[in-house]
């Protein structure tokens, strides 16, 4: 709605930062959504809390961190290169001073050294999986809290007995565990819909719903980076379409529940992160043309 009333909410307890459209990082005040432009083409920025681990930041020195038996992922801007001793064994070589390079390892127990060598700038050392958007650090490790957006108390938003529900999104690489893209609900546990990655998440995602009680799952392909999903329901039918194709068999007899509640990105633990371009609601059914059309990349 235009008078704001459909607006997400945004929760991120601390400053974060984003790429504006001039491929300049800027930060963000906590609270607030990041529009970021890392990939050319504006999207809202939605991570997890992370903790970059090496200070001071803006240039990077040779310096020791402690580290445990789990994914790091290391990044940097710059011509240079960092060496890693001790803990895990390995080198990050820099392409240029508008480059940003990363390296996910898995080290032992103990001390990792990171060996700077050249031009190294707003370098980063985080727990996980993907580099995520840049943490400024001066004399300590500093964290960014995780980005939680959401509506409550969105009924009038929803179409509760029809509707279309549109994502654009772009595929994370990260595998770690299941991770919800989408949550709509009114009782987590009898009615919801929940659109999600599993373990094998470079190839598929999964809607999964539950009406009254009763579980349903269909199995949605993948293609690398960006994918478009539309669901169109009613009471009695649920119809899936990816990237410009509608999957069969369709769910005749299968409708979404009633539904208030919307979580984008985020369940509790349960997050998906990346990028989202478009999020959108109808509280009507498109026609099968027009979600072929809206979904084709």
């Amino acid at each position: 709605p235009n008078d704001g009333t459909g607006d997400l909410s945004v929760t991120r307890a601390t400053t974060a930062t984003r790429i504006d459209e001039n491929g300049n990082i800027v930060d963000v005040p906590a609270n607030v959504a990041r529009i970021d432009y890392s990939n050319g083409k504006p999207c809202f920025l939605i991570e997890p809390q992370r903790t970059n681990l090496v200070f001071p930041s803006a240039t990077a020195t040779t310096q020791t961190r402690a580290v445990t038996a789990r994914a790091y992922t290391l990044s940097f801007y710059g011509t240079g290169s960092v060496t890693l001793s001790g803990a895990f064994s390995g080198s990050l070589v820099g392409t240029g001073a508008n480059n940003r390079v990363s390296l996910t390892f898995t080290p032992t127990a103990g001390d990792l050294t990171l060996t700077v060598s050249g031009s190294v700038i707003n370098w980063q050392l985080e727990a996980g999986s993907n580099a995520t958007s840049l943490i400024p650090t001066t004399n300590s490790a500093v964290t960014r809290n995780a980005d939680v957006i959401s509506k409550t108390g969105a009924t009038n938003l929803i179409g509760q007995t029809e509707g279309t529900i549109f994502l654009d999104f772009n595929r994370t690489n990260v595998v770690e565990g299941f991770k919800a893209l989408l949550i709509m609900y009114s009782d987590y546990l009898t009615n919801t819909l929940n659109v999600q990655t599993g373990n094998n998440i470079a190839t598929s995602i999964f809607v999964a719903w539950i009406v009254n009680g009763v579980s349903y799952q269909k199995t949605v392909p993948l293609v690398a980076g960006r994918n478009k999903l539309m669901l169109i329901y009613d009471a009695n039918s649920t119809k899936v379409f990816i990237n410009g194709t509608q999957l069969t068999p369709s769910l005749a007899n299968v409708g979404l529940p009633p539904m208030n509640n919307i979580y984008l990105n985020n369940r509790i633990s349960s997050r998906q992160y990346g990028e989202m371009h478009t999020f959108a609601l109808w509280k009507y059914k498109l026609t099968d043309s027009q979600a072929i059309t809206l979904t084709t990349l």
